[in-house]
Protein backbone atom coordinates (compact mmCIF):
# COMPACT_ATOMS: atom_id res chain seq x y z
CA UNK A 1 0.00 0.00 0.00
CA UNK A 2 1.46 3.28 -0.91
CA UNK A 3 2.38 5.78 2.18
CA UNK A 4 2.69 9.51 1.88
CA UNK A 5 6.27 9.82 2.02
CA UNK A 6 8.26 11.83 4.91
CA UNK A 7 8.69 15.58 3.58
CA UNK A 8 12.06 16.70 5.40
CA UNK A 9 13.28 13.67 3.93
CA UNK A 10 12.00 13.85 0.27
CA UNK A 11 13.03 17.86 0.19
CA UNK A 12 16.62 16.66 1.19
CA UNK A 13 16.80 14.08 -1.51
CA UNK A 14 15.25 16.93 -4.31
CA UNK A 15 18.08 19.06 -2.90
CA UNK A 16 20.55 16.51 -3.76
CA UNK A 17 19.19 15.58 -7.04
CA UNK A 18 17.86 19.23 -8.36
CA UNK A 19 17.65 19.55 -11.78
CA UNK A 20 20.85 20.88 -13.52
CA UNK A 21 21.58 23.68 -15.68
CA UNK A 22 21.80 20.70 -18.33
CA UNK A 23 17.66 20.58 -17.72
CA UNK A 24 17.25 23.89 -19.62
CA UNK A 25 14.73 25.41 -17.14
CA UNK A 26 14.46 29.09 -16.89
CA UNK A 27 14.24 29.79 -13.09
CA UNK A 28 14.25 33.23 -11.13
CA UNK A 29 14.12 33.33 -7.45
CA UNK A 30 11.09 34.66 -4.67
CA UNK A 31 12.05 34.11 -0.90
CA UNK A 32 14.62 31.74 -1.74
CA UNK A 33 12.84 29.41 -3.42
CA UNK A 34 13.02 28.51 -7.24
CA UNK A 35 10.04 29.60 -9.93
CA UNK A 36 9.65 28.94 -13.78
CA UNK A 37 10.37 32.17 -15.68
CA UNK A 38 7.15 34.09 -17.21
CA UNK A 39 9.52 33.79 -20.37
CA UNK A 40 9.81 29.85 -20.18
CA UNK A 41 6.34 28.95 -18.78
CA UNK A 42 6.13 26.41 -21.49
CA UNK A 43 8.66 24.35 -19.03
CA UNK A 44 6.08 23.87 -16.33
CA UNK A 45 4.74 20.42 -17.48
CA UNK A 46 8.43 19.13 -17.59
CA UNK A 47 9.58 20.50 -14.60
CA UNK A 48 6.42 19.73 -12.93
CA UNK A 49 7.33 15.81 -14.01
CA UNK A 50 10.76 15.70 -13.01
CA UNK A 51 9.85 16.20 -9.22
CA UNK A 52 7.29 14.26 -9.79
CA UNK A 53 9.54 11.41 -10.79
CA UNK A 54 12.41 12.80 -8.34
CA UNK A 55 9.28 12.60 -5.32
CA UNK A 56 8.63 9.42 -6.29
CA UNK A 57 12.17 7.88 -6.56
CA UNK A 58 13.10 9.38 -3.62
CA UNK A 59 10.06 8.26 -1.87
CA UNK A 60 10.54 5.26 -2.34
CA UNK A 61 13.91 4.43 -1.45
CA UNK A 62 15.46 4.42 -4.54
CA UNK A 63 18.89 5.49 -5.59
CA UNK A 64 19.08 7.60 -8.95
CA UNK A 65 20.65 6.29 -11.10
CA UNK A 66 20.66 8.82 -13.97
CA UNK A 67 19.45 12.16 -13.95
CA UNK A 68 18.72 13.46 -17.74
CA UNK A 69 16.60 16.40 -18.67
CA UNK A 70 13.28 15.93 -18.06
CA UNK A 71 13.72 12.43 -16.12
CA UNK A 72 15.04 10.31 -13.73
CA UNK A 73 16.89 6.74 -14.14
CA UNK A 74 16.38 5.06 -10.77
CA UNK A 75 17.95 1.62 -9.25
CA UNK A 76 13.87 0.18 -8.97
CA UNK A 77 13.44 0.90 -13.17
CA UNK A 78 16.19 -1.07 -13.56
CA UNK A 79 15.07 -3.85 -11.13
CA UNK A 80 11.78 -3.78 -13.08
CA UNK A 81 13.06 -4.13 -16.25
CA UNK A 82 15.36 -6.90 -14.88
CA UNK A 83 11.90 -8.71 -13.64
CA UNK A 84 10.40 -8.81 -16.93
CA UNK A 85 13.11 -10.55 -18.69
CA UNK A 86 12.92 -14.11 -19.20
CA UNK A 87 14.26 -16.21 -15.93
CA UNK A 88 17.20 -17.40 -17.51
CA UNK A 89 18.16 -14.24 -18.63
CA UNK A 90 18.00 -11.97 -15.54
CA UNK A 91 20.35 -14.75 -13.76
CA UNK A 92 22.37 -14.32 -16.28
CA UNK A 93 22.13 -10.39 -16.31
CA UNK A 94 22.36 -10.12 -12.53
CA UNK A 95 25.55 -12.21 -12.29
CA UNK A 96 27.39 -10.34 -14.58
CA UNK A 97 28.40 -6.61 -14.10
CA UNK A 98 28.94 -5.91 -17.83
CA UNK A 99 25.59 -6.89 -18.32
CA UNK A 100 23.72 -4.57 -15.91
CA UNK A 101 25.75 -2.13 -17.04
CA UNK A 102 24.49 -2.41 -20.34
CA UNK A 103 21.04 -2.61 -18.87
CA UNK A 104 21.68 0.60 -17.53
CA UNK A 105 22.58 2.45 -20.40
CA UNK A 106 19.89 0.87 -22.62
CA UNK A 107 17.32 2.05 -20.09
CA UNK A 108 19.15 5.54 -20.36
CA UNK A 109 18.81 5.64 -23.95
CA UNK A 110 15.49 4.35 -23.69
CA UNK A 111 14.32 6.80 -21.49
CA UNK A 112 16.20 9.79 -23.72
CA UNK A 113 14.45 9.06 -27.03
CA UNK A 114 11.13 8.77 -24.82
CA UNK A 115 11.36 11.99 -23.41
CA UNK A 116 12.80 13.55 -26.76
CA UNK A 117 9.26 12.21 -28.29
CA UNK A 118 7.15 13.66 -25.61
CA UNK A 119 8.86 17.08 -26.35
CA UNK A 120 8.10 16.84 -29.97
CA UNK A 121 4.72 16.19 -29.26
CA UNK A 122 4.59 13.15 -31.57
CA UNK A 123 1.21 11.79 -30.36
CA UNK A 124 -0.56 15.06 -31.69
CA UNK A 125 -0.32 13.08 -34.99
CA UNK A 126 -2.75 10.25 -35.32
CA UNK A 127 -0.93 7.67 -37.25
CA UNK A 128 1.32 7.80 -34.49
CA UNK A 129 -1.52 7.33 -31.92
CA UNK A 130 -2.68 4.25 -33.69
CA UNK A 131 0.39 2.50 -33.34
CA UNK A 132 0.95 3.17 -29.89
CA UNK A 133 -2.92 1.67 -29.50
CA UNK A 134 -1.78 -1.39 -30.99
CA UNK A 135 1.39 -1.82 -29.75
CA UNK A 136 -0.84 -1.47 -25.93
CA UNK A 137 -2.74 -4.34 -27.55
CA UNK A 138 -0.52 -6.86 -29.06
CA UNK A 139 1.54 -6.29 -25.82
CA UNK A 140 -2.06 -7.55 -24.07
CA UNK A 141 -2.14 -9.90 -25.98
CA UNK A 142 0.68 -11.40 -24.77
CA UNK A 143 0.44 -10.43 -21.16
CA UNK A 144 -3.26 -12.55 -20.89
CA UNK A 145 -1.18 -15.37 -22.58
CA UNK A 146 1.56 -15.53 -20.29
CA UNK A 147 -0.82 -15.02 -17.60
CA UNK A 148 -2.61 -18.02 -18.54
CA UNK A 149 0.21 -20.02 -19.36
CA UNK A 150 0.98 -19.81 -15.51
CA UNK A 151 -1.91 -20.62 -14.04
CA UNK A 152 -2.37 -23.61 -16.33
CA UNK A 153 0.73 -24.68 -15.03
CA UNK A 154 -0.26 -24.18 -11.34
CA UNK A 155 -2.61 -26.96 -12.11
CA UNK A 156 -1.20 -29.31 -14.20
CA UNK A 157 -2.81 -32.88 -12.92
CA UNK A 158 -0.29 -35.56 -11.64
CA UNK A 159 0.88 -37.27 -15.31
CA UNK A 160 2.97 -40.25 -14.13
CA UNK A 161 0.56 -42.69 -14.97
CA UNK A 162 0.50 -41.44 -18.45
CA UNK A 163 4.22 -41.46 -18.55
CA UNK A 164 4.20 -45.37 -17.76
CA UNK A 165 1.46 -45.77 -20.73
CA UNK A 166 3.36 -43.58 -23.05
CA UNK A 167 6.69 -45.87 -22.13
CA UNK A 168 4.91 -49.25 -22.27
CA UNK A 169 3.65 -48.15 -25.43
CA UNK A 170 5.83 -46.67 -27.35
CA UNK A 171 9.71 -47.97 -26.33
CA UNK A 172 11.44 -46.36 -29.42
CA UNK A 173 11.34 -43.21 -27.34
CA UNK A 174 12.91 -45.02 -24.78
CA UNK A 175 15.58 -46.25 -26.76
CA UNK A 176 19.29 -45.30 -27.00
CA UNK A 177 20.98 -46.37 -30.13
CA UNK A 178 24.66 -48.05 -30.57
CA UNK A 179 27.21 -45.70 -30.74
CA UNK A 180 30.95 -46.14 -31.20
CA UNK A 181 33.72 -44.05 -30.46
CA UNK A 182 36.27 -43.59 -33.02
CA UNK A 183 39.99 -41.62 -33.41
CA UNK A 184 41.18 -41.09 -37.77
CA UNK A 185 43.75 -39.48 -39.63
CA UNK A 186 42.85 -37.86 -42.74
CA UNK A 187 45.03 -36.80 -45.80
CA UNK A 188 42.80 -34.16 -47.94
CA UNK A 189 42.36 -34.80 -51.23
CA UNK A 190 39.57 -33.08 -53.08
CA UNK A 191 39.44 -35.19 -56.10
CA UNK A 192 39.67 -38.56 -57.78
CA UNK A 193 42.96 -38.33 -59.07
CA UNK A 194 44.06 -36.32 -55.47
CA UNK A 195 42.75 -39.55 -53.78
CA UNK A 196 44.71 -41.96 -56.24
CA UNK A 197 47.81 -39.77 -55.65
CA UNK A 198 47.74 -40.01 -51.92
CA UNK A 199 46.36 -43.88 -51.37
CA UNK A 200 50.22 -45.01 -51.33
CA UNK A 201 51.01 -42.59 -48.66
CA UNK A 202 47.61 -43.49 -46.59
CA UNK A 203 49.43 -47.22 -46.99
CA UNK A 204 52.32 -46.51 -45.41
CA UNK A 205 50.92 -44.21 -42.95
CA UNK A 206 48.69 -48.18 -41.98
CA UNK A 207 51.99 -49.73 -41.97
CA UNK A 208 52.94 -47.61 -39.60
CA UNK A 209 50.02 -48.02 -37.35
CA UNK A 210 49.89 -51.88 -37.54
CA UNK A 211 53.82 -52.20 -36.47
CA UNK A 212 53.02 -50.41 -33.59
CA UNK A 213 53.07 -46.62 -33.40
CA UNK A 214 50.70 -44.73 -31.24
CA UNK A 215 47.50 -43.30 -33.07
CA UNK A 216 47.34 -40.57 -31.65
CA UNK A 217 50.72 -39.15 -31.62
CA UNK A 218 50.65 -39.93 -35.85
CA UNK A 219 46.99 -38.07 -36.33
CA UNK A 220 48.90 -35.47 -34.06
CA UNK A 221 51.98 -35.51 -36.65
CA UNK A 222 49.97 -35.91 -40.38
CA UNK A 223 46.48 -35.59 -40.09
CA UNK A 224 45.03 -32.98 -42.08
CA UNK A 225 41.79 -32.46 -39.94
CA UNK A 226 42.38 -29.56 -38.29
CA UNK A 227 39.32 -30.15 -35.89
CA UNK A 228 40.44 -33.25 -33.96
CA UNK A 229 44.03 -33.48 -35.26
CA UNK A 230 45.78 -32.01 -31.83
CA UNK A 231 43.43 -34.03 -30.30
CA UNK A 232 45.01 -37.21 -31.48
CA UNK A 233 42.17 -37.63 -34.05
CA UNK A 234 40.17 -38.34 -31.68
CA UNK A 235 36.28 -37.67 -32.59
CA UNK A 236 34.22 -38.92 -29.22
CA UNK A 237 31.38 -40.90 -29.54
CA UNK A 238 29.10 -40.88 -32.12
CA UNK A 239 25.60 -42.58 -33.30
CA UNK A 240 24.84 -43.40 -37.02
CA UNK A 241 23.75 -40.71 -38.93
CA UNK A 242 26.77 -38.59 -38.15
CA UNK A 243 28.61 -38.88 -40.57
CA UNK A 244 28.97 -39.25 -44.33
CA UNK A 245 27.60 -42.44 -45.32
CA UNK A 246 31.51 -44.16 -46.42
CA UNK A 247 33.06 -43.40 -43.32
CA UNK A 248 30.17 -44.23 -41.15
CA UNK A 249 30.06 -47.91 -43.09
CA UNK A 250 33.76 -48.21 -42.01
CA UNK A 251 33.46 -46.85 -38.39
CA UNK A 252 30.47 -49.40 -37.81
CA UNK A 253 32.24 -52.28 -39.50
CA UNK A 254 34.86 -51.85 -36.78
CA UNK A 255 34.34 -54.60 -34.49
CA UNK A 256 37.04 -54.71 -31.34
CA UNK A 257 38.56 -51.73 -29.33
CA UNK A 258 41.90 -51.16 -31.57
CA UNK A 259 40.69 -52.07 -35.33
CA UNK A 260 41.95 -50.12 -37.95
CA UNK A 261 40.18 -49.60 -40.95
CA UNK A 262 41.96 -49.91 -44.28
CA UNK A 263 42.08 -46.52 -46.27
CA UNK A 264 38.76 -45.54 -46.92
CA UNK A 265 37.78 -42.53 -49.21
CA UNK A 266 35.37 -39.92 -48.71
CA UNK A 267 34.81 -36.23 -50.38
CA UNK A 268 37.36 -34.98 -48.20
CA UNK A 269 39.99 -37.41 -48.81
CA UNK A 270 41.54 -40.55 -47.14
CA UNK A 271 41.10 -41.26 -43.91
CA UNK A 272 42.18 -44.17 -41.72
CA UNK A 273 39.96 -45.59 -38.54
CA UNK A 274 40.78 -46.92 -35.48
CA UNK A 275 37.67 -48.08 -32.75
CA UNK A 276 38.25 -47.32 -29.61
CA UNK A 277 35.00 -47.90 -28.03
CA UNK A 278 31.47 -49.20 -28.81
CA UNK A 279 27.89 -49.03 -26.92
CA UNK A 280 25.86 -50.87 -27.78
CA UNK A 281 22.01 -50.33 -28.30
CA UNK A 282 19.65 -50.37 -25.04
CA UNK A 283 16.38 -49.50 -23.73
CA UNK A 284 16.74 -47.10 -20.62
CA UNK A 285 14.69 -47.69 -17.71
CA UNK A 286 11.29 -46.19 -16.98
CA UNK A 287 12.78 -43.86 -14.35
CA UNK A 288 15.76 -42.86 -16.45
CA UNK A 289 13.11 -40.92 -18.94
CA UNK A 290 9.87 -40.50 -16.83
CA UNK A 291 11.30 -36.77 -15.91
CA UNK A 292 11.65 -36.33 -20.09
CA UNK A 293 8.30 -38.18 -20.54
CA UNK A 294 6.29 -36.29 -17.87
CA UNK A 295 7.97 -32.76 -18.69
CA UNK A 296 6.72 -33.59 -22.82
CA UNK A 297 2.99 -34.17 -20.90
CA UNK A 298 2.93 -31.24 -19.22
CA UNK A 299 3.67 -28.72 -21.47
CA UNK A 300 1.27 -30.25 -23.58
CA UNK A 301 -0.85 -29.77 -21.59
CA UNK A 302 -0.41 -25.99 -20.86
CA UNK A 303 -0.58 -25.44 -24.65
CA UNK A 304 -4.02 -27.59 -24.82
CA UNK A 305 -5.42 -25.54 -21.81
CA UNK A 306 -4.10 -22.26 -23.26
CA UNK A 307 -5.40 -22.49 -26.58
CA UNK A 308 -9.01 -23.79 -25.06
CA UNK A 309 -8.78 -20.49 -23.11
CA UNK A 310 -8.02 -18.49 -26.49
CA UNK A 311 -10.78 -20.62 -28.75
CA UNK A 312 -13.27 -19.53 -25.94
CA UNK A 313 -12.25 -16.01 -25.67
CA UNK A 314 -12.63 -14.86 -29.39
CA UNK A 315 -15.35 -17.73 -30.40
CA UNK A 316 -17.63 -15.61 -32.72
CA UNK A 317 -20.67 -16.86 -30.50
CA UNK A 318 -19.40 -14.10 -28.01
CA UNK A 319 -19.68 -11.16 -30.84
CA UNK A 320 -22.15 -10.15 -33.40
CA UNK A 321 -20.70 -10.14 -36.36
CA UNK A 322 -22.24 -8.31 -39.65
CA UNK A 323 -21.29 -10.32 -42.57
CA UNK A 324 -22.53 -7.89 -45.20
CA UNK A 325 -20.43 -4.51 -43.20
CA UNK A 326 -17.51 -7.03 -43.35
CA UNK A 327 -17.78 -7.95 -47.27
CA UNK A 328 -18.58 -4.08 -48.25
CA UNK A 329 -15.50 -2.75 -46.63
CA UNK A 330 -12.91 -5.55 -48.10
CA UNK A 331 -14.63 -4.49 -51.64
CA UNK A 332 -13.76 -0.69 -50.83
CA UNK A 333 -10.54 -1.46 -49.78
CA UNK A 334 -10.14 -3.44 -52.94
CA UNK A 335 -11.05 -0.18 -55.16
CA UNK A 336 -9.46 2.35 -53.09
CA UNK A 337 -5.42 2.84 -53.90
CA UNK A 338 -2.96 1.66 -51.17
CA UNK A 339 -1.36 5.24 -50.27
CA UNK A 340 2.32 4.79 -51.40
CA UNK A 341 5.58 5.98 -49.04
CA UNK A 342 5.59 9.05 -50.75
CA UNK A 343 1.36 9.78 -49.99
CA UNK A 344 1.41 8.01 -46.59
CA UNK A 345 0.98 10.94 -43.47
CA UNK A 346 4.49 11.84 -42.08
CA UNK A 347 5.14 11.48 -37.89
CA UNK A 348 5.78 15.15 -38.34
CA UNK A 349 1.95 16.13 -39.83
Amino acid sequence: MWQQPNLPDVRACLVAHRPSASADVGTCRHGGLETEDPSTAQTLPRRAALILALTWACSAGADVLVQGPGFVLSDGNVVNELESLPAAKERQTRADPRRLRQLVDDLYRRKAIVHAAEQADVTANAGVRNRLARARELELTRIMADRQREEAAEAVPDMTARAREIYKTEPESAAVPEKIHVRHILLRAGSDEERQNRRSEAQALLARLRDGQDFGELAREVSEDPGSAQKGGDLGYFTRGKMVKEFEDAAFALREPGDLSDPVETRFGLHILKLEGREPERQRSFEEVKDVIIGNLEREWVKQEVEAWRRAVVSPDRAEIDDAAIDAFIDRMREEKAPTPADAPSVTQ
